[in-house]
């Protein structure tokens, strides 16, 4: 290649095609940094990333209201996701491998439940297995709908619960 042709290969004139195969290749870790590549390369990121179907699986998630409000939230994603879902610093849980995963949880304040589900439910195509254990789904079912935006839930489980009102259902 002349010097002239090596101008003209840049990253931001790569076809989506290819800097998809960068995204996979970078296992979603530094896409912030990747949105600096340019304006074309940051629109595509965000064409790319407002499908869902793109986003990794979460295998199983769990979200139960202790008796002082505040939640536990606990998640198996694979080890490459903990820092793409915000997850670094949640207690690494060694429990039996389920789903090929890390079992990871943290304690949340109630008052901020629904920016940590936020940020897991968007970044998300799938949650395979959601466990509920709350008394009343009443009070929660706000976060819940705030944060969902069409994620698709393959199994939906509740426990605990003493009161579910026909509003809710």
């Amino acid at each position: 290649m002349t010097s002239s042709e090596d101008e003209g290969l840049t990253l931001a004139n790569l076809t989506p095609d290819i800097l998809f195969k960068i995204i996979i290749m970078e296992r979603y870790s530094s896409i912030n940094n990747m949105r600096l590549i340019s304006p074309q390369w940051n629109d595509r990121i965000d064409e790319h990333f407002t499908s869902r179907k793109t986003l990794p699986v979460i295998p199983w998630f769990y979200w139960r209201i202790q008796s002082d409000g505040n939640s536990n939230l606990s998640m198996s994603v694979s080890k490459q996701f903990r820092g793409y879902f915000g997850a670094n610093k949640w207690e690494f849980r060694a429990l039996k491998k389920r789903f090929n995963s890390h079992f990871l949880s943290v304690d949340v304040d109630k008052r901020k439940i629904t920016e940590h589900l936020s940020r897991i439910f968007s970044r998300s195509s799938q949650i395979e297995r959601l466990e509920l254990q709350m008394d009343n789904i009443d009070e929660q079912i706000n976060p819940l709908r705030e944060t969902m935006n069409g994620l698709d839930i393959e199994s939906l489980v509740f426990t605990g619960m003493k009161t579910f009102s026909e509003k809710t259902g």
